[in-house]
This record gives C-alpha cells, structure tokens and sequence, in this order.
C-alpha cells in the first residue's frame, strides 16, 4: 500500500519519481540524513497504525524529525496519520474515538482566515473532500491557523502558515477511486457492520478541488519557501 500512496502522491501533485525520495517512518537515517537539497517534507498516512498507539520511543523519534526539519526551515504537509504527527510535535492533542470515525466523501469549509492563506485562497468556500480516520484532533497546536472545518466545526486542515507547514486530517490526495482502494484494503480496520463497505462506496462523491491542493502547496509555498532560502 505504501507504492499505492506513492503513486497517488504523484498523480496529483504532478511530480515525477526522480522528484521524491521515499523514506519509511522506522528509517534511522531520518535523525541523520542531511537535508541539504531537500525542497519539502510529506509525511502521509500509514493505514492501519494509530498515533494514539505508538511506542512512546518511536514517537520520540518523529517527533524529533519534525523539529529537526522544522529547524531547517523546510516546508511540511501532514495528511492524516501525518497530520496527527505533526498537531502532536507542535503541541497540539489528538485523540482516537472509534464511535466518531470518518470514512467516505464529506465536504469542508474554508474559515475566515482561509481567505489570504497562499493556497486555500485558490479553492472554493466549500469543496468535498476524502477521509478515512479513526484518531481525531482534539486541539490544533498554540499558533496554529485552522484553515477548513468538517460539518460539526472540527479542524480538518490547520497551518503554521509563515512556515509553510500545513496538516491536514482529511485526504487531500485521494480522489473516490483512490479511496476505494484503501477501503478495500483496510476493510477490517474501518468497517465494522456487513454491507458498511459497499453502502459507503455507493456513496461516495468526487473531489476534484481537494486534488488541487497538492499542486498548490508545491507552487505556492514549497516554491517560494525554496527561493527565500537560496
């Protein structure tokens, strides 16, 4: 599943490749590697693993990464798992609830401070949006600028936008067909009724304008954080 989030990345953010070095989570060179040349940092989701549930050790060590790219003053994106690694690192609270579980097509909205975000700008006040989480984020970090809630208010996209870090709990680079994948996948982890899986693709919707967001945060932040640094 790794090489279907790969190439979903790709597909959508209109990258080759040669334009991405993949790293596992468990990868000890992540606390070592040097981040010269590195443009961006992307960390996705990881399907069946929970935030909530991991080694306090291995937390650490994210969590660790995080500051170090963040030192370095490299753009991040955070989508789902990612996103929970990065509310986490920054001081913010998430939490796993089984009984509030997202799955399928929903729509976002953008909030008032969305309107002079560099990419949210370019996206509609309202657009549908793929999901597929049980953890949740219960509190973005101190700072942070909620930038798209779900139906209910919750923060479905927060930013430190200054420094081009962006964490989003919904899936920004799935459109249906992506996520039918995954949830055909992951079957045992989200679905917990007979027919819950077949209802919940029948149902699902396009999202056009959430795939828009990849190419975006490459041109209009990745980009210009690039040129600011040279």
């Amino acid at each position: 599943m790794r090489d279907h989030e790969v190439k979903c990345f790709l597909r959508f953010s209109g990258l080759q490749e040669g334009d991405l070095r993949v790293v596992r989570a468990s990868d000890a060179s992540l606390l070592h590697d040097s981040l010269t040349g590195v443009q961006a940092v992307i960390f996705g989701s990881t399907g069946r693993r929970s935030i909530t549930e991991e080694e306090t050790s291995e937390l650490s060590r994210l969590v660790r990464f995080v500051k170090r790219v963040d030192d370095h003053g490299v753009p991040m994106l955070g989508i789902n798992y990612g996103a929970h690694l990065l509310t986490l690192a920054f001081g913010g609270s998430v939490v796993r609830d089984l009984e509030k579980r997202e799955i399928g097509s929903t729509e976002v909205r953008k909030t008032d401070q969305a309107a002079n975000d560099p990419i949210l700008r370019h996206l509609p006040d309202r657009f549908v949006v793929q999901q597929g989480h049980v953890d949740h984020i219960e509190a973005i970090p101190p700072g942070a600028t909620p930038l798209l809630v779900g139906g209910e208010g919750e923060v479905e996209l927060w930013a430190f936008e200054e420094k081009g870090i962006y964490a989003s709990e919904v899936q920004l680079d799935l459109d249906k067909e992506q996520l039918i994948d995954r949830l055909v996948y992951y079957n045992e982890s989200y679905i917990q009724e007979p027919g819950e899986l077949a209802s919940c693709i029948l149902h699902l919707q396009s999202s056009p304008d959430a795939t828009r967001f990849l190419p975006l945060f490459l041109s209009e932040v990745v980009q210009k954080h690039a040129t600011v640094r040279a």
